[in-house]
């Protein structure tokens, strides 16, 4: 039966959070095959439809590597706008989807500057009017962040470090450099 109206949505989240529950009480955390449950279709974007957003002049393994990662993307941003993960586990989440979407934009930019320094990569592209003084700011600001998440370096618990809008802001970083990629290059067909 197909969900019309936020009453009937709220009543079927309670019934799956308690079969869910159910399902916990009795597998625990061991491993029991019959227990899984299915994840949602239909959130989780095609690595086809990630590979069409991407700038021209990629090479075939980064466009299908990079749709795979902003899969994964698509997975964490699922845990976190549908479930109650909250804190510490929360921020850990988020600190991944980071470190991803770093990765991605450390990729895109060392290639089309043809560089292996981040730092070098994105004076380039400045200096080819490819970025804007803000959008390359942005980018070593993030790359700085990026390069402090490493366990052995931490100076300060990160329990509750990361957080959605820290992400939501790269996030629109990566979607700025993306489109002034795709302009300068064109878009993948």
């Amino acid at each position: 039966m197909a969900i019309t109206n936020d009453t009937e949505l709220r009543q079927v989240v309670i019934e799956v959070n308690e079969r869910l529950q159910e399902i916990q009480n009795y597998c625990g955390v061991e491993k029991n095959e019959i227990a899984k449950v299915r994840f949602p279709r239909g959130f989780i974007r095609t690595a086809l439809s990630h590979r069409k957003k991407l700038p021209a002049g990629l090479p075939p393994l980064l466009r299908h590597n990079i749709s795979y990662s902003l899969m994964t993307l698509d997975v964490f941003r699922w845990l976190i706008i549908r479930t109650d993960i909250y804190t510490s586990a929360s921020s850990m989440i988020i600190k991944r989807a980071i470190a991803i979407l770093a990765e991605v934009m450390e990729t895109l930019v060392k290639h089309f500057a043809n560089r292996k320094k981040f730092d070098k990569a994105v004076d380039i592209l400045k200096e080819r009017k490819i970025l804007s003084n803000e959008l390359a700011e942005d980018l070593k600001n993030i790359w700085k962040m990026r390069s402090t998440i490493h366990l052995w370096e931490a100076k300060e618990l990160e329990h509750d470090k990361f957080k959605a809008s820290d992400y939501n802001k790269i996030l629109a970083t990566y979607e700025k450099l993306r489109e002034n990629l795709i302009k300068e290059f064109g878009i993948q067909s």
